[in-house]
């Protein structure tokens, strides 16, 4: 069986939020560093945004980030275009290509410059279209069917939405509007909440017991794991079930040492909260085919005892075998349990304001790979770079001399 591709391959920014450049290769696990505020939420966001503009519309997604001036870069080049390229691999290994470019109008207000999309069809010829200020300049389809009755592209819709309509371009659609992101917070996955039959997880983990209990249910193998992963974190913990009371859902754990040995979620610390959030994130898709294309958590370390983030690391990499995990994170004892056989190691740096992410610059790579010193070490000494550059001018380049 030929093995699986990460589902999303490249990643290239442009001018999003801090983002003044990112061009960077994703592996089934990547981990983003970098210190705080120096961009790395932001890289995921910018994804969260694509998913969201399809889910909803841009207009929405623009709006909840604050609007058109929080959204376009914050640097003094303010008028550049927001760009967002991605390169993807279907279920089936085949690759497409998206791209999207957005342009700052008068007013606060935003509208699509070009849109596109190619990709390879299950017969094998290429099909896609492309979009130029609200005008469709090129589109192929599978069956070579007429395009004269494709509506025109609105200023301020994905094209893409409107192309799902037709069987080769959903797959790409469902694929990109199924990434899934999470900020998971303590206070809210340990109050009750009601009964949620949603098979996901949210972005707050608030219907934390609902999914976990489905979970349980459905697969008692994939408990075992979890209680596994978690009793390796916080040895107290025995057992974990989903109880209910008058239609609201909450956890409860079985606890070595105390009485009575069953304890609700709010006699349990944040720590053991936001670990069982981390597994259920990365882990939910069992059951579901191909229901989650990529999982991202930001900083799984928070609450979290650096002891324990070994357990962490391996839970988030065998979830990876399944579907693609991207985290972030700014924790040297999480980096110094980084595999640089497996795991796709990025570093976001910011300076003035402007944001670079790439790969570790090649003194850093070097000493990782000849074993001179973990990922972790090297981050604890404030010697991890990215190997590309905005600092010295306009534009990203790409420096002989890594080191700022």
């Amino acid at each position: 069986m030929t093995e699986s591709l990460p589902f999303l391959r490249r990643v290239s920014i442009r001018n999003y939020k801090s983002i003044a450049a990112c061009d960077v290769e994703l592996g089934k696990f990547t981990v983003i560093v970098g210190r705080n505020g120096s961009g790395k939420s932001n890289f995921l966001d910018a994804l969260r945004f694509v998913a969201e503009g399809l889910q909803s519309s841009l207009d929405f997604a623009i709006k909840s980030r604050g609007g058109v001036d929080d959204v376009f870069s914050r640097s003094s080049e303010d008028l550049s275009d927001v760009g967002i390229d991605l390169e993807l691999s279907l279920p089936d290994n085949r690759c497409a290509e998206y791209e999207l470019t957005l342009a700052r109008m008068p007013g606060a207000r935003f509208r699509i410059r070009s849109e596109s999309l190619r990709f390879q069809s299950s017969v094998g010829n290429t099909v896609g279209y492309e979009t130029e200020d609200g005008n469709l300049v090129e589109v192929k389809l599978a069956n070579a069917a007429s395009s004269e009755n494709l509506p025109k592209p609105a200023f301020d819709r994905l094209y893409l939405v409107t192309m799902a309509g037709l069987p080769e371009f959903r797959s790409v659609y469902d694929a990109l509007s199924k990434m899934c992101f999470y900020n998971l917070s303590s206070e809210q996955m340990r109050l009750p909440h009601a009964v949620d039959s949603s098979p996901v997880l949210r972005r707050d983990g608030s219907n934390l017991a609902s999914v976990a209990g489905r979970l349980f249910d459905e697969s008692p193998e994939l408990k075992r794991r979890l209680l596994e992963y978690l009793a390796a974190v916080v040895p107290e913990v025995v057992d974990v079930r989903r109880s209910s009371l008058d239609g609201f859902d909450y956890l409860a754990f079985q606890m070595l040492g105390v009485d009575p040995p069953w304890l609700r979620s709010n006699g349990v610390s944040d720590g053991t909260l936001r670990v069982l959030g981390n597994l259920i994130a990365s882990m939910q898709f069992v059951g579901y085919g191909n229901l989650l294309s990529l999982i991202a958590i930001e900083e799984p370390e928070t609450a979290l005892h650096p002891a324990a983030s070994t357990a962490l690391m391996e839970a988030l990499r065998e979830a990876s075998l399944q579907t693609q995990i991207v985290i972030t994170s700014h924790s040297p004892d999480l980096l110094d349990a980084l595999d640089p056989e497996f795991d796709t190691l990025l570093v976001a740096q910011i300076r003035e304001g402007r944001t670079a992410i790439g790969d570790v610059d090649s003194v850093g790579a070097s000493a990782i790979r000849d074993h001179l010193f973990s990922a972790g070490e090297l981050l604890r000494m404030d010697q991890l770079s990215p190997r590309i550059s905005v600092f010295s001018g306009a534009n990203a380049t790409t420096s002989a001399d890594p080191r700022p």
